[in-house]
This record gives C-alpha cells, sequence and structure tokens, in this order.
C-alpha cells in the first residue's frame, strides 16, 4: 500500500541485472532471475527507497540476506519484492515466506502473495520506521506512548503465534508504521524469525523501551514505571503458556495506559 503519490522510475536491463543477482550479476543468473521473477508476476521493477546499491539504483532495503525492491505485480499492483543475495547463506526464501504466511492475519505483518526459491512477492508497508516516527512527533506525548502501546500489542500478537523475532532487539529500525499512524506497526524483517514455543518478542520490546527509547528522544517512562515494567517482563518470560502471556501483557499495557 502506498500512502502517497510517487514518481516511480522503471529500472532496465543492466540496472535490473544489478539488483536481481546482487551482489554479483553474472548473465545466467540475470536470464535465470528474470525468469523467476516473471513467474511470480513480477512485470516491473523500480528504483525507489533510502539505500543505494551500484551506481544510481535505489532500494527499499538491504540485509545480509536479502535485497528488497519495490515492484509491480499483474495482480496486486505496487508490491515488495525480497530477493535472495547471491551471496547469502541461506539457500532458500521459503522459510521465511512460510512464517509471513502463519502471521499475517495478525494485523502486524506484511501479507505475502507468493513466493520461490530466491523471491518472496509480499504487501509493501509504506511509512516510518519508529526512529522517524518518533522524530515526526517528537513533543506529542499521546501519539509516542500509542507507538509504543501499538508495538506492545505487535509483540504479544508473535508470541501468541509462536514466531521470535530476532531483529525485534532493534525495533527503531525494524518495524514500519503504515502511513506514520502511531497505532499501525508491522513487522517487515522475518529473515531470522523462527518459531518456537517460548518465544521473547514482548521481553525484547520491554528491554528496548527502558534502555533505549529516551536516547532516542521518547522521555515517557519514568524510572518507577521501568522497574515494574521491567518486574513485568521477567513475569512475562517465566511464562510457559498463552493465557499467562495475555494476562502478563495487560499489566503492562495498563502501566503505559496510565503513564
Amino acid at each position: 500500500m502506498l500512502c502517497r503519490e510517487y514518481v516511480l522510475e522503471p529500472i532496465k536491463g543492466e540496472f535490473m541485472c544489478r539488483v536481481l543477482c546482487y551482489p554479483g550479476q553474472s548473465h545466467d543468473c540475470c536470464i535465470e532471475r528474470v525468469n523467476e521473477m516473471y513467474s511470480l508476476g513480477i512485470d516491473e521493477v523500480y528504483s525507489f527507497g533510502d539505500t543505494l546499491i551500484g551506481s544510481g539504483v535505489r532500494v527499499v532495503g538491504k540485509g545480509h540476506a536479502a535485497v528488497v525492491v519495490l515492484a509491480r505485480h499483474v495482480s496486486h499492483g505496487v508490491v515488495a519484492l525480497k530477493i535472495r543475495r547471491t551471496d547469502s547463506k541461506r539457500h532458500s526464501m521459503e522459510t521465511e515466506a512460510q512464517i509471513l504466511m502463519k502471521v499475517f492475519n495478525t494485523g502486524y505483518a506484511p501479507r505475502p502473495y507468493v513466493y520461490s526459491t530466491n523471491m518472496i512477492v509480499r504487501e509493501f508497508v509504506d511509512g516510518c520506521t519508529l526512529e522517524k516516527l518518533i522524530e515526526l512527533y517528537r513533543g506529542e506525548r499521546n501519539a509516542l506512548l500509542s507507538s509504543l502501546k501499538s508495538l506492545v500489542m505487535g509483540a504479544l500478537a508473535m508470541d501468541l503465534m509462536g514466531v521470535d523475532l530476532v531483529e525485534i532487539s532493534r525495533p527503531h529500525s525494524q518495524v514500519v508504521y503504515l502511513c506514520c499512524a502511531p497505532e499501525r506497526p508491522f513487522f517487515v524483517d522475518f529473515e531470522s524469525a523462527r518459531l518456537t514455543s517460548r518465544p521473547c518478542n514482548m521481553t525484547k520490546v520491554i528491554s528496548f523501551m527502558v534502555s533505549r527509547v529516551k536516547s532516542l528522544g521518547i522521555d515517557v517512562v519514568d524510572s518507577e514505571k521501568s522497574m515494574k515494567l521491567l518486574g513485568l517482563a521477567k513475569d512475562y518470560k517465566a511464562c510457559s503458556d498463552n493465557v499467562c502471556r495475555e494476562a502478563v501483557a495487560k499489566h503492562i499495557l495498563d502501566i503505559l495506559s496510565n503513564i
């Protein structure tokens, strides 16, 4: 989903190969991945985003295992296309896609449309990272608190699904708020996600809120509340079932609602 109108610049020829086969661009890889992309229904890829690769090609994101670009799907319109890097230690994108299939109905993850060995076509979440959201709403206490409460609710949703997000320990850059709305966080990085009976997304989020939030400019959680949140995070970590997790999460949200 795009939150506003953009002038989108299609990528063609050699530049397409740089994106699809990043960081290499061999002829054989290019042919193979162009065909793979077309088979998934992608008919256009755009130079779009804050990250540059090569000379002048912009992408939505670049990680250790994959590159994310804005693209057009024949049925779904503008989408995010995640492409496995040719130097990635991962052999396939399929596990990540299957986890996305499991959690997108929570409302805190982008919808996956189709995937293959090297690519995932999913919903594009246009908006602000938590770090940018804080800058946008600096001084607006209610909006900042809303962003933290919605992040807690999202972490709980992932925990209830048994999905542990390794990258959530850095939510300031790994969470995107749809159209910069404080109540609409989306977890967009499932690269290192895993299924487990003891997920700990909530404890990571609370740790971030207590230790890092003030350094990012949100001075809304005082020392007394911080100690209570850390105590509840410890209780949450000790939970062995979802009933317990939901009960502790309610206390966490109560504290954030009464700051």
